[in-house]
């Protein structure tokens, strides 16, 4: 059966299982028009491409689902790249479909032409530094092939970004095409991620964690879709468990067994426990420069088992006296089964929770303005346990912050990009129908992407928009306070929020003290409960980061 190049890229995103597709019309109406004939799925207008490529990456970061984000030709290509690299970094499965000029246009100075001939751009040059695949269609033939590379990037143990660019004339040119094909890609898929589990070196392990006075586990992003084995070995082990930022929520912050996160502004138990581990199972993390407040953590007493599924930078990063590699919920399994000691650390636990676990002093002050402890600590009394937050003020939300469940604490902490929280709560909303989703920015990082709100009136996503104001932008201006002793470039005036939510048609709240935060989130909560987005004003001092 011959079918058009669209049509197969749209039955390619059904077999995917995406849900929805992120961008603004340009020169790829063609491909458009076909994915707007999908029942399965839907076309979401952004106010910007960069904010559509959040979206993509906020939706599969709480859903572990993937995701299309696209732009047309030139500058709506181009303003994808910010969070297409954010998501490589963080590994997120999203798929990234361009368009480009006609052909035959192609190296005459087209309009908008990316193609890199002559004196143009090569967008594909960008994409290909900042995803997992790219490839440029200038044969239909192709397809087949681009299709199964496709799919690999987007479900490898390790996943990231694809990137097709489709020409005008190539997207309606027809081959001969079964989806059958697509299963094929799944069966090879299996065979390239199957590895055998190196039981000699897991007994080993188990062998030195009983012998071990001080043994912790820490969790990163790479053991969320391994959760259910890690909890087992947990659970039987009563081991210590810290994770990274990233990886909060694959233990509940309530768990008997938890010291909370490590890094910059992780809690003080966990920072200190670390320290003093004498065997430490690292799972799924790198221990990159915020994990280990900026490599200061001394770790040369340390023995050190790591699981995850590739070498990448795990060489680069501390030592490895144990290097598993592989499936590792089946790693996990096998050292669950030969871990025969059940002595537990619930002690330890107790004894470096009271160097700090989510209760500091200052949390409880009612000063004016309001400090951001206290604000976020009252917030959790609040919020539903399943909410999702997508925040960029991570200082106050992984110190002061408990979280619950995995996919719950949406962070961009890898490339850092100022802005994304909002367009991330966006996509992980429609991720996530019937939770509470939040964005939580300080004031100048909101400006950045607040026009994606009337994104969420548009399309009917409610979601709650919580603005730190104090009039600064932060981290930039406390860094500038120790190292120059004086602020420059970081101080600015703020609009008049209120009519800002006004114009927008969405709900408004405005928090200056400590007794306003109960009811005003409670109004928040039930206008968004309701099916109305909502702008939650916090007034805030200039606090410095904990």
């Amino acid at each position: 059966m011959k079918k058009t190049i669209n049509k197969i890229i749209v039955d390619f995103m059904e077999y995917l299982g995406i849900r929805y597709c992120f961008g603004v019309p340009g020169s790829n109406m063609g491909l458009l028009e076909e994915i707007d004939k999908s029942k399965k799925i839907s076309l979401i207008l952004t106010k910007h491409e960069e904010g559509a490529s959040f979206m993509a990456s906020g939706f599969s970061k709480s859903s572990g689902l993937p995701s299309c984000c696209f732009g047309s030709v030139g500058p709506g290509a181009t303003n994808l790249t910010t969070g297409v690299a954010a998501a490589y970094y963080d590994s997120q499965p999203v798929l990234v479909l361009s368009g480009q000029i006609d052909s035959s246009f192609q190296g005459k100075m087209g309009f908008q032409e990316s193609t890199g001939k002559g004196r143009t751009i090569s967008q594909f040059k960008l994409f290909k530094e900042i995803t997992k695949y790219a490839y440029k269609l200038s044969n239909e033939k192709d397809i087949p092939k681009i299709l199964k590379e496709t799919y690999f990037a987007l479900n490898n143990s390790r996943p990231g970004p694809a990137y097709i660019e489709i020409p005008t004339d190539i997207m309606e040119k027809k081959i001969k095409f079964s989806n059958e094909m697509f299963k094929s890609f799944t069966l090879e898929n299996k065979k390239r991620l199957k590895r055998n589990i190196v039981k000699e070196k897991i007994k080993n392990i188990a062998i030195e964690l009983a012998n071990s006075r001080k043994p912790a586990i820490l969790l990163g992003a790479g053991a969320i879709p391994h959760k259910k084995e890690i909890i087992r070995f947990i659970n039987k082990s009563k081991i210590p468990v810290l994770t990274t930022l990233k990886g909060r929520g694959i233990l509940s912050d309530e768990s008997s067994f938890s010291l909370g996160s490590i890094g910059l502004t992780g809690q003080n138990s966990a920072n200190e426990y670390i320290k003093d581990a004498d065997f430490l199972i690292v799972i799924g993390a790198s221990l990159g420069q915020f994990t280990t407040k900026n490599w200061s953590l001394n770790l040369n007493k340390t023995k050190i088992a790591r699981f995850d599924v590739l070498t990448n930078d795990l060489t680069k990063n501390y030592r490895k006296d144990y290097l598993l590699l592989g499936d590792i919920s089946k790693n996990v399994a096998f050292l669950n089964s030969v871990y025969k000691t059940n002595k537990g650390f619930r002690d330890l636990v107790i004894k470096y929770r009271k160097k700090g676990y989510f209760d500091y002093p200052e949390m409880s002050e009612n000063s004016l303005p309001l400090k951001p402890q206290a604000f976020f600590s009252e917030l959790r009394k609040i919020l539903p346990k399943d909410s999702i937050i997508c925040s960029e003020s991570i200082a106050w939300t992984q110190k002061y912050f408990k979280i619950f469940y995995p996919r719950t604490n949406i962070v961009c902490t890898g490339l850092a990009p100022v802005g994304c929280s909002l367009s991330e709560a966006l996509g992980s909303k429609l991720a996530n129908k019937d939770k509470v989703v939040v964005s939580i920015q300080g004031d100048g990082g909101f400006q950045m992407t607040a026009m994606e709100l009337m994104t969420s009136i548009n399309n009917h996503i409610p979601i709650i928009s919580i603005v730190l104001n104090n009039g600064i932008l932060g981290p930039i201006y406390n860094s500038q306070i120790k190292k120059y002793h004086r602020a420059f470039m970081s101080r600015f005036k703020n609009p008049d929020f209120a009519k800002f939510a006004r114009s927008f048609g969405i709900g408004y709240e405005k928090i200056t003290n400590k007794e306003e935060i109960s009811p005003k989130m409670n109004n928040a909560l039930n206008k968004v409960k309701k099916g109305t987005s909502v702008l939650v004003e916090v007034i805030i001092n200039n606090e410095k980061w904990p």
